[in-house]
């Protein structure tokens, strides 16, 4: 899934409910010129802002990801579970070691003082 089709499933989401790209990025507690360039393609998605995004559209994750006809081959192709499950470790790994990351940086600046 390359992140042009991940970008136009965003977008389409953001559309279906009717918001705007700065109420949305409101919404998702996102500055709106940050929302503006994940959405045009100038801004590598980060993965908390995919989970901030399926939350507020009441979409899955996969869905966001593949849209919903690609989530509708998947599983047709029988592949689905598997493909979903290795996504879902891949991103909960990536997650943690951005927490860690976090805490790592939170550690030095408590350092600091």
């Amino acid at each position: 899934m390359d992140e042009r089709t991940i970008k136009a499933s965003i977008k389409r989401l953001r559309e279906e409910l009717g918001a705007t790209q700065e109420d949305f990025s409101t919404s998702l507690g996102m500055d709106a010129s940050t929302y503006w360039r994940l959405e045009e393609g100038n801004t590598r998605i980060v993965n908390k802002n995919i989970y901030r995004i399926a939350k507020r559209t009441g979409r899955s994750v996969e869905e966001v990801l593949f849209g919903a006809e690609g989530l509708s081959l998947l599983r047709e192709d029988g592949r689905a579970e598997e493909q979903i499950a290795a996504l879902k470790e891949y991103y909960e790994s990536v997650i943690a070691n951005l927490n860690d990351y976090i805490r790592i940086l939170k550690d030095q600046l408590a350092a600091r003082d």
